[in-house]
């Protein structure tokens, strides 16, 4: 399920210096990122055979973003759920908060769940696992 935005911003750079206008520069490089987003996530549900797909975090308050997933799942007859707009928060200080439990708990002489066995591969392919 790779995307790559490489190339996307020297384009619209480009594009710019051309003389574009700025609005059709930003609206086209939102739909362009959020279809290409949308098509790896239908990809993802195909190769797992999930019928729902959530979305959260920041992006879940971005109203067209939501409006193509929900699309691209009516379509496969699957369930989007976003999160609602009062949650769509930066998941940097849910992920900070953990981290202040799981110091606790080390604190407290009560060893961290897993942390030896934490493996993170960013490149990690879904067909791969």
């Amino acid at each position: 399920m790779d995307v790559d935005f490489s190339g996307i911003a020297t384009k619209a750079e480009q594009l710019f210096k051309k003389g574009t206008p700025k609005e059709d520069i930003c609206y086209s490089l939102q739909e362009t990122c959020f279809s290409m987003l949308a098509e790896v996530t239908e990809r993802a549900m195909a190769h797992t055979g999930k019928r729902e797909c959530i979305v959260i975090g920041g992006v879940a308050a971005n109203k067209r973003f939501c409006e193509m997933l929900n699309i691209m799942c009516k379509s496969r007859g699957a369930k989007f759920f976003p999160v609602p707009l009062e949650y769509c928060g930066d998941n940097g200080a849910m992920i900070a908060f953990r981290g202040i439990f799981e110091r606790a708990k080390a604190i407290k002489g009560r060893s961290i769940e897993n942390r030896k066995k934490i493996d993170i591969k960013p490149r990690w392919r879904i067909d791969d696992l």
